[in-house]
């Protein structure tokens, strides 16, 4: 049975005040290290929009999720939603709304699963990987539901990026263990990876283009 777009664009944003709310009764001491990961979430989105906007800052944020549990992702999200909001052109002020209610209910979504899973907070690599694996699930079943998408291969391209954005903020998460400021130095390439799953994406759609159309395909270049 499928959900009425309409209701989709209504229950989201509702949801959304709810887990803000929640959010702002739930938060207590945050500890000072959540800026290099939030400011590096927000860093990806001038610079790598082209390449897929919502889903761009996802390691940084589920590594938030990983370290410094629920409340402190959803308030870690805030920012990068309205900001990545503000940066999408020729869309409506209620599909930016959408968008922000959407990656502030996925937020919340995918930490609880993750707490579910993983309650201890261990940084063990081989602990994490269970809760990520609940993340991953979590933010592909959500996000096929807002989308709405019944293309297969669009399906799949959206699961390789939780996939990837999983896999580094397991990482980052496990190497936070060895010292707080170690996760600094797999962010960036955590993005660098994700970054070029949508460069594959893209290039996929070019050439699905070019045999819907029946236009020649570019040669390559000769040495």
């Amino acid at each position: 049975m499928k959900i009425p777009q309409k209701t989709i664009s209504i229950a989201i944003p509702i949801a959304a005040v709810a887990v803000l709310v929640w959010t702002g009764l739930n938060l207590h001491f945050l500890d000072s290290s959540i800026i290099v990961p939030g400011l590096l979430a927000l860093a990806s989105i001038p610079f790598l929009y082209p390449l897929g906007l919502l889903f761009m800052g996802l390691p940084f944020l589920m590594t938030i999720s990983i370290l410094y549990g629920i409340s402190p992702c959803v308030l870690a999200t805030v920012p990068y939603a309205i900001l990545g909001a503000a940066f999408l052109k020729n869309c409506s002020i209620h599909r930016k709304c959408f968008i922000f209610a959407f990656l502030v209910c996925n937020a919340f979504l995918y930490s609880l699963a993750y707490r579910l899973v993983d309650s201890s907070g261990s940084l063990v690599l081989g602990n994490i990987m269970f809760g990520v694996a609940a993340m991953v699930i979590v933010c592909f079943a959500f996000s096929f539901l807002a989308r709405e998408s019944e293309r297969r291969k669009e399906n799949v391209h959206l699961a390789y990026s939780f996939i990837i954005a999983g896999m580094c903020a397991a990482i980052a998460g496990s190497l936070a263990s060895l010292s707080w400021w170690m996760p600094i130095a797999v962010l960036p390439l955590c993005g660098i990876v994700l970054g070029w799953n949508n460069i594959n994406k893209e290039r996929q759609q070019l050439l699905e283009l070019l045999d819907k159309y029946q236009i020649p395909k570019p040669a390559a270049p000769q040495l």
